[in-house]
């Protein structure tokens, strides 16, 4: 599994962002099996605005994580950051997959940077 692909930020949600000064934008997806987790985090904190960005995050990556869970067993995390004042965005993640009664094995996805992709 590789590390998880950042879409484009629509334009009106980016402007809001920049124009509230916030400097970055994590999303985190975790779960496994047949569930998923999305929690947003945002730096300086905006409730209403964090708001946003969970609606939009939750339509436009409901299918690649939320929905579907990856729902093959594997415990995830996968994180994208959007850095609003370096227009960059960044993505990291790992699987934890029982490999034996005892035994897991623990695989990092290898971080990932580049421009953030503006939606019109």
């Amino acid at each position: 599994m590789s590390a998880p692909t950042p879409k484009p930020l629509p334009k009106a949600l980016f402007d809001k962002a920049k124009k509230l000064k916030i400097k970055t934008v994590e999303l985190s997806f975790s779960g496994g099996h047949d569930e998923g987790m999305l929690t947003i985090n945002l730096k300086p904190d905006n409730r209403e605005l964090e708001d946003e960005f969970h609606d939009w995050a939750w339509k436009t990556y409901e299918h690649d994580h939320l929905v579907a869970g990856y729902g093959n067993g594997l415990d995830y995390e996968d994180k994208i950051t959007y850095n609003i004042s370096k227009k960059t965005v960044t993505t990291w993640g790992f699987t934890i997959e029982k490999v034996g009664k005892k035994k897991t094995q623990y695989t990092e996805k290898p971080e990932f940077q580049e421009k953030i992709e503006i939606k019109e």
